[in-house]
């Protein structure tokens, strides 16, 4: 149990390192890369909200709708990942 609460807390620091590069914690970048951390880190429900959040501000955004995609498929929401997420 101790690895996971590290591991969370490791998540946490990638995170505000993240936001904290960009400067902006706003920008579609900047939650993009958040949202790639949270995914990479198995934080599949943060890696949904920063791949929305991502969307919201540029819907336009490939990577970000095809990771989002990604993430929903893995949590089993296969009708909406095929759906990009939409």
């Amino acid at each position: 149990m101790q690895g996971v609460a590290n591991g969370g807390l490791l998540l946490a620091v990638m995170v505000l390192c993240s936001v904290y590069l960009y400067g902006q914690s706003g920008t579609a970048e900047a939650h993009y890369d958040t949202g790639i951390k949270a995914l990479e880190g198995g934080d599949l429900n943060g890696a949904e909200q920063q791949f929305r959040a991502t969307l919201k501000l540029r819907p336009d955004f490939f990577e970000a709708r095809q990771n989002l995609a990604i993430t929903l498929a893995q949590k089993g929401n296969l009708r909406e990942a095929a759906a990009g997420g939409a």
